[in-house]
């Protein structure tokens, strides 16, 4: 799911004039298929942090105009939108990436899990390796679908994440 959202933003920025709006609802249809406030929260953070930081890194007037546009209507920017309008912006292959937005997120879930369990660095890279093909094609089935059509079904841990907060003890924000 995050995959399309990276690669629609990434065409985004393939665009003469940037289109504010298709930004916006990009990153609304975003936060509508993350019902767990936390997940939202924390990609939403993780998007404004990255655009910040890449703003503040040079003249990028449509990571200006991006975040510009979010700030007026008040919209979540999120981090795999965000890592695509960038990569798109600095003229990147498309599919490199997307594989590069995909990697990423999943070493810093892997690098979590080296946090709360006994995973040492060597396992934690076999796990990235073993889950590469994995990745690969999460990214090639994600050239196929649009923002309208994807949707992502993982009730228990949406549930999980919505308990979250509730927790006496967490080790993490989301």
């Amino acid at each position: 799911m995050e995959a399309v959202f990276c690669r629609e933003a990434f065409r985004l920025a393939g665009v003469n004039e940037f289109a504010g709006d298709r930004w916006v609802e990009i990153n609304q249809r975003l936060s509508a298929l993350k019902p767990a406030r936390e997940s939202r929260a924390g990609s939403a953070a993780l998007g404004q942090h990255f655009l910040s930081a890449v703003v503040g890194l040079g003249e990028f007037p449509l990571v200006s105009q991006a975040l510009a546009a979010s700030r007026d209507t008040k919209t979540a920017v999120h981090h795999g939108p965000a890592f695509g309008l960038v990569a798109g912006g600095l003229g990147l292959d498309e599919e490199r990436a997307v594989l590069a937005y995909l990697h990423q997120s999943l070493a810093s879930l892997v690098s979590a899990c080296q946090r709360l369990l006994p995973i040492g660095q060597s396992e934690a890279t076999r796990i990235l390796w073993n889950l590469k093909p994995a990745l690969i094609d999460a990214a090639a089935r994600s050239r196929a679908a649009t923002i309208e059509d994807v949707c992502c079904f993982m009730p228990l841990l949406d549930w999980g994440a919505m308990e979250h907060p509730a927790l006496t003890t967490r080790l993490f924000i989301s």
